[in-house]
């Protein structure tokens, strides 16, 4: 699984979303834990304050690869990936353009979807949601 979080705290589309890229990252850690299979990597956005934080979060899970350094290319990660989940980006574009399978994650606030007009991915808004459909793929 990857998953490039948009930086909703450096916009202040935290507050308009009613969660940010800290707390779906928490969420989905979470999924990681209860699934042995899954390898997660998190493509942080270049522009992304509190880079750290994501490190703080992830605490001793090792099958979590946090890319803040930009060491790997869009392209790269989407390819070798089975599944890519974010909020909206020009990330989730390129992975659907490349035929992955991509989860829409907002939580609990699905109509703050600026994407909507575009069909593509899957959107979910719970956590309960996207862990079954990431064990459907799994499976």
């Amino acid at each position: 699984m990857v998953s490039a979080p948009d930086p909703l705290t450096l916009r202040g589309q935290d507050i308009v979303f009613g969660f940010d890229e800290f707390s779906v990252f928490k969420e989905l850690l979470s999924v990681v834990l209860k699934n042995e299979k899954l390898f997660f990597i998190v493509k942080i956005h270049p522009l992304q304050e509190n880079k750290d934080l994501f490190f703080e979060l992830k605490g001793s899970i090792d099958r979590v690869f946090i890319d803040s350094a930009n060491v790997l290319t869009n392209l790269e990660t989407i390819f070798y990936s089975d599944f890519v989940v974010g909020f909206y980006s020009n990330f989730l574009l390129e992975a659907s353009m490349l035929e992955k399978t991509v989860f829409r994650y907002f939580p609990q606030n699905a109509e703050k979807d600026i994407l909507s007009y575009l069909d593509f991915g899957q959107k979910i808004n719970n956590i309960k949601t996207l862990n079954e459909q990431i064990n459907f793929i799994l499976a």
